[in-house]
């Protein structure tokens, strides 16, 4: 089931919808809200707000160490991955992260490193 959930999101990006419902991911992945909810928690020791809010962060982070979107602002590349402010990109990204967007790209830049991990 984890397995089919990533690719739920994975296949046509959801969790780059800002409105995503667990009931959503939860037909796109065949199975029920509960299997799902269960599964996270379970096995990824975490529930669908956080679930998604990870593959959030590490969407932008592949995209602000990604060159060709350097034209786009931070804020836009939190848009493009489902934040629905630019304060809800910086909070989620510092909480999980330890630092900001900002920072991270910045230290991308200046060391050249392009992986996002």
């Amino acid at each position: 089931l984890r397995g089919r959930i990533d690719e739920a999101l994975s296949r046509d990006r959801l969790f780059a919808r800002p409105d995503l419902t667990l009931a959503q991911l939860a037909a796109a992945a065949g199975a029920t809200p509960h299997q799902v909810s269960e599964a996270l928690n379970r096995f990824g020791g975490f529930g669908f707000r956080d679930f998604v809010m990870r593959r959030r962060v590490d969407d932008v982070k592949a995209q602000l160490v990604d060159p060709a979107s350097d034209r786009y602002t931070i804020e836009g590349i939190g848009a493009s991955a489902g934040f629905r402010s630019r304060s809800a990109l910086y909070d989620a990204f510092r909480r999980l992260e330890g630092t900001t967007p900002t920072a991270f790209r910045a230290d991308r830049r200046a060391t050249g490193r392009s992986s996002p991990s």
